[in-house]
């Protein structure tokens, strides 16, 4: 769907609203009343990413302990690369691969189709409880929890 901006109120909507909005029997935009809070909006925003930050550590964290419980001799880390739409998840043993990607805006989880993109679905989401939840259950060190069933 394509957005029109309103400079006025800084409001977004699609062209039939912005139709009716500018239309000859609307007499006057005051008199519409847009329910919107920008301020709220950008605090929702902030709130997300500070979730999907705080719930990618706890995934790391969980990662590394299960992997601790297995091999008990050898270490690996996980780091975290910001791109623009993307945050990657790097494995870091003697090399280096990439263990997942996850959304920064929808905090969506998905399986590496190679260094550079992510596979096509999203496997699961950090900013949903259930989802996040499961993806602790099943999470393990090699990436098998990020194959569809």
């Amino acid at each position: 769907m394509r957005l029109v901006r309103l400079a006025l109120d800084n409001f977004y909507c699609c062209p039939l609203q912005y139709s009716l909005l500018h239309s000859p029997s609307v007499p006057c935009m005051a008199s519409i009343s847009l329910n919107v809070n920008p301020v709220s909006t950008m605090g929702s925003l902030l709130t997300d990413t500070e979730m999907i930050e705080e719930r990618m550590e706890l995934l790391r964290k969980k990662l590394l302990e299960k992997y601790q419980d297995r091999y008990k001799k050898t270490t690996i880390d996980f780091t975290f690369v910001k791109g623009k739409k993307y945050i990657k998840m790097v494995l870091q043993d003697p090399g280096a691969s990439v263990h997942a990607f996850i959304c920064r805006h929808t905090g969506a989880i998905y399986k590496p189709a190679s260094w550079k993109a992510p596979a096509k679905y999203a496997r699961y989401n950090l900013l949903d409880d259930v989802s996040f939840q499961q993806c602790l259950d099943r999470c393990d060190w090699a990436g098998g929890y990020l194959y569809l069933k």
